[in-house]
């Protein structure tokens, strides 16, 4: 997880602190159509070079970095970042990067904090990592990221929205990492979340983690809305809300776990499951939720055993579990009815009823004035 990056000690060359509703405002780079970048970038950078390094240690709260359609950054080592630091114990928080070109081989994240040489708590925190609809991605995503030596470490309350685009490495909620084993310091990675919407494409992906703090992490939630998605391995999530797509029909596929020899892991994880408008399942029919071939390849919550019930987002459907070994998966015990599609007349009101009656008896009464006047 450790990333190569030479900084060189300086100030940027544009520095905005400006107030913006109680918090320090950050600097705006923006990487447009038919701009390639050569080099790292973060939103605590050069502005007049889009966001070149030195990235500004006094500017870590805020920033807003947005790789334009058509825009590129091109950095097999370093990527781009909503805000970095590497220089002292500021904490990056609140940084925002939004994707829809491309990043070839960097890492997109949210906001580093990096002190992995002392022991300075370091903290990452309420970054946001999005990703557009025709974006390209191959260096892997984390929505925060905190590493330090021997001091704390915090990842939290980081997001990463994917609503689109090709993908073919890691996605992170929020990683924590402390280099020494000794010391009573921890990494924690909580309350960082994943959303997964549109139609992303996922090439190889190795990691979809909620909270990677060396530990399982607390609150750290998949919001899954697509059907059909293969990653390697799943990880780190204390709370799984799937959202059944109305495409996503009887035996479909939520998530597949690929790897034999990486566990996928969601002991403990919370589960509810959401039904979108159109859905065509019926009562008894079965989808999984993650297919991950083999038995022993798959933990999950011990509590979740065959006819357990799955807490449901969606009024009027139920569903119990019928499978943990290999797939979890699930039946569909209960569903609203359907509205009728019936196309026969709807009954008259007595209103209506009444309406008609006086306008035939006037039509009847004109008929015959018109045989008595004949």
């Amino acid at each position: 997880m450790k990333r190569l990056f030479i900084s060189t000690l300086g100030v940027a060359l544009i520095v905005l602190l400006a107030p913006v509703s109680g918090a320090w405002a950050g600097q705006t780079i923006t990487v447009p159509n038919g701009q390639t970048v050569m080099h790292f970038v973060c939103g605590n950078g050069d502005t007049a070079d889009f966001g070149n390094s030195p990235c500004d240690s006094a500017l870590t709260v805020g920033n807003t970095v947005t790789i334009d359609s058509g825009g590129a950054v091109q950095s097999a080592v370093f990527g781009v970042s909503g805000a970095y630091n590497d220089t002292d114990a500021n904490g990056v928080t609140g940084n925002q990067v939004t994707v829809n070109g491309k990043v070839d081989d960097g890492v997109v994240e949210g906001g580093d904090h990096d002190r992995d040489g002392t022991a300075d708590d370091v903290t990452a925190s309420g970054n946001t990592v999005t990703v557009g609809s025709g974006a390209v991605v191959t260096g892997g995503i984390t929505g925060g990221y905190a590493v330090t030596y021997s001091g704390n470490a915090t990842a939290s309350d980081n997001t990463v929205q994917i609503n689109g685009g090709t993908i073919s490495r890691n996605i992170i909620g929020g990683s924590a990492e402390r280099y020494s084993s000794t010391g009573t310091a921890i990494a924690t990675a909580t309350g960082n979340t994943v959303t997964i919407q549109g139609s992303p494409t996922f090439v190889g992906v190795i990691r979809l983690w909620g909270g990677d703090g060396g530990t399982p992490g607390t609150n750290n939630t998949l919001n899954l809305h697509v059907a059909g998605l293969s990653v390697v391995n799943l990880r780190y999530f204390q709370k799984l809300n799937f959202e059944l797509p109305a495409s996503l029909g009887k035996g479909g596929t939520m998530i597949t776990a690929t790897n034999m020899a990486d566990i996928t892991d969601v002991t403990g994880a919370d589960i509810s499951i959401a039904v979108s408008p159109g859905s065509l399942l019926k009562v008894g029919d079965e989808i999984v939720l993650i297919d991950v071939g083999q038995p022993a390849e798959l933990r999950v919550n011990g509590a979740l055993t065959v006819g357990t019930a799955i807490t449901s987002l969606t009024p009027g459907y139920t569903f119990d579990v019928v499978s943990v070994a290999g797939q979890l998966v699930v039946k569909l015990t209960g569903a609203p009815s359907r509205a009728s599609t019936s196309t026969s007349v709807p009954a008259l009101n007595e209103m209506m009823l009444i309406l008609l009656a006086l306008l035939l008896a006037g039509t009847a009464m004109v008929k015959r004035n018109r045989s008595v006047k004949k």
